[in-house]
């Protein structure tokens, strides 16, 4: 299955080599996914016949309401974020979950801390979000993982639903790769995306993209989650 990167046309690549500007990395992966000043850029392949797409969490690069409206716009079906609540919180969006939930977007914090591989709450929670998002994806929606300045995080999760939805691993890492680089570097985290299931293949027609103007967007052909008072991760 070829690799599908899009490059939303208001927004450049902050790593292309003729977007001269300062790049914001975490201290513990050197490939960035944010620069200061710089729209946020999506970065997206097929899966599973829909569209999943990384990014780094809004306002990484110091323009938050932007990044909003971007991710608005792209209207994924389902969004998860793996940073902290203190990178969160830094970034200026604390308040991502609830402003998602308003455009209807339903959201899930996966906690991950740069370099480390998920806890025990995250792996809890992994199974109901892989399962939704195998779901949408397979219904031709969208969904966006989303991590911190690096690029590790998001990739982790990437990699991983790759995996759980049919693709044998070394071929998704090296698609995955190809749209971004250093995607689940951190070892502790590309060793935790190695331990995926996988499913059969699933053989679907690929997603058409881009969308003819006149396309509505990916929808979510799940029920909606309610949220559980006990497990408040969960948004929409």
């Amino acid at each position: 299955m070829p690799s599908l990167c899009i490059m939303l046309p208001w927004v450049l690549d902050p790593v292309s080599p003729w977007v001269a500007m300062p790049l914001v990395t975490d201290q513990t992966n050197p490939t960035p996914m944010a620069a200061v000043g710089a729209p946020m850029v999506i970065r997206a392949l097929s899966v599973g016949g829909g569209i999943l797409a990384l990014a780094p969490v809004p306002g990484a690069g110091g323009r938050y309401a932007d990044d909003l409206d971007h991710i608005a716009e792209w209207a994924p079906a389902l969004v998860a974020t793996l940073v902290t609540t203190a990178e969160l919180q830094d970034a200026g969006a604390d308040s991502f979950g609830p402003q998602m939930q308003d455009r209807g977007t339903p959201w899930l914090h996966l906690s991950v801390r740069a370099a480390e591989g998920p806890d025990a709450a995250f792996r809890r929670s992994w199974p109901a979000f892989s399962g939704r998002a195998r779901r949408a994806l397979a219904g031709g929606g969208r969904v966006l993982v989303q991590g911190g300045r690096d690029a590790s995080r998001a990739g982790m999760a990437a990699l991983r639903l790759m995996i759980e939805a049919g693709e044998a691993e070394d071929e998704a890492l090296a698609r995955l790769r190809a749209v971004l680089p250093g995607a689940a570097s951190a070892p502790a985290q590309l060793a935790w995306a190695r331990q995926a299931t996988r499913d059969p293949a699933v053989f679907v027609r690929p997603a058409a993209w881009p969308p003819s103007p006149t396309t509505e967007p990916g929808t979510d052909p799940v029920r909606p989650v309610q949220r559980d008072r006990h497990n408040a991760d969960w948004i929409g």
